[in-house]
């Protein structure tokens, strides 16, 4: 009887500890370095988030940050947002280029940078080859795409940069 009532209080032990370690974080990022090296700033459990303030309701208070003087913030759920233009865009991709996507009345406004700290384009044709032009061989098969093409498969082929600079980064270490 005394193991079983102790082996039931290690499940529990266990069970809790896993729980607590499982909890994504949610708070915001001051800056693009705080968001490429993970440091969320722990505010509470986020309320709203809007063109003018983040609101965190932290213990029996209210904590409002103005959204000028943040990067971006982590929902509950884990997704990362940046503020672009008074508006906070979901991160869809985060690496050498990023992509950013705003939803708004059923529709879709996307964003790409070079780098979370990278001035946020409008994910325009032109906008994605300049973005691209550091890796000839992508850009060039972006560029011979028809315009409808390019815009359907501009995600894919920053995927594919992503993908292929990460890979000679790499290589370039293990020479």
């Amino acid at each position: 009887m005394k193991n079983t009532i102790n082996t039931l209080l290690l499940l529990l032990f266990f069970t809790a500890a896993n729980a607590q370690t499982a909890k994504l974080e949610e708070g915001y990022y001051r800056s693009s370095n705080d968001f490429k090296s993970n440091n969320i700033l722990p505010s509470g459990d986020l309320l709203s988030a809007s063109s003018t303030d983040l609101v965190f309701k932290f213990l029996y208070t209210k904590v409002y940050y103005n959204s000028r003087n943040v990067w971006g913030y982590r929902n509950k759920e884990g997704k990362d947002y940046r503020s672009i233009e008074g508006k906070f865009y979901e991160v869809v991709l985060a690496n050498k280029i990023c992509v950013y996507q705003f939803v708004e009345n059923n529709e879709t406004s996307f964003r790409v940078s070079y780098g979370p700290g990278g001035m946020p384009l409008e994910m325009t044709s032109d906008n994605v080859l300049k973005l691209l032009s550091d890796n000839p061989a992508i850009a060039s098969q972006y560029k011979s795409l028809g315009g409808k093409d390019r815009k359907e498969k501009a995600i894919d082929f920053i995927e594919r940069y992503n993908s292929s600079t990460q890979i000679s980064a790499i290589d370039s270490v293990n020479k």
